[in-house]
């Protein structure tokens, strides 16, 4: 059934019913389960790990103001990254495929080669229209995706696999709906302004409860 509570009737919805109400526009296995070994960028066999910026000692990365965008594999299995900071100012506009993407993760896997990328909370910037395939795949450790605004932000498209192999994205996270006082639990919040969502782009997110357009 449609879930009434927190959100406008037809824009909050729950996973079972997301895949038949938005075939229209959003791939119906959008966040369907998918084999762990499919969640690798086939263009990233021969790349590296490199930090296009190095970590500050707490594994933080603060983006430049003069960016506009941020290039494929950028910061692509950059081990000691946690955490990266938009200014509010930022002038980013796309998030490059793999850029910040990880190695495929097993759980009670012992490889040190493994990196698990952002952890906690990522907040994106008002600027940002596109983020392209693969860019936050593996980043088991990210919780939460927010906005500096949601309402002004101009993302527009997630591409494929962009969010996939997050398996804690959402865990536990309570938003209160400001307009109804009534608490969410593990709702993922998507823009005004989106318009397409990539083939497997939260594939094995299980810990998304709920979507919200």
């Amino acid at each position: 059934m449609i879930s009434s509570q927190g959100c406008a009737p037809m824009r909050c919805i729950s996973l079972q019913l997301f895949l038949f109400i938005c075939l229209i526009y959003i791939p119906i296995h959008t966040i369907a389960g998918v084999s762990l070994s499919e969640i690798t960028n086939p263009k990233s066999y021969d790349v590296k790990p490199q930090c296009a910026i190095e970590p500050d000692s707490n594994g933080i990365v603060y983006i430049p103001l003069t960016w506009t965008n941020i290039t494929d594999f950028a910061f692509y299995k950059c081990p000691t990254l946690t955490q990266v900071i938009f200014p509010l100012n930022s002038k980013v506009t796309i998030i490059g495929s793999s850029s910040f993407g990880c190695d495929i993760y097993t759980p009670g896997s012992t490889n040190s080669t493994t990196y698990k990328g952002l952890s906690g909370t990522i907040t994106l910037s008002n600027t940002i229209t596109t983020i392209k395939d693969y860019a936050f795949s593996n980043c088991i450790n990210l919780n939460n995706i927010k906005y500096h605004n949601i309402s002004q932000s101009k993302l527009n498209y997630i591409g494929h696999y962009s969010f996939a192999n997050n398996i804690n994205l959402m865990r536990n996270i309570t938003i209160i709906n400001t307009d109804t006082n009534i608490k969410m639990k593990s709702q993922l919040i998507f823009p005004p302004l989106l318009n397409a969502i990539g083939d497997y782009a939260f594939a094995q997110c299980h810990a998304i409860k709920t979507l919200k357009f």
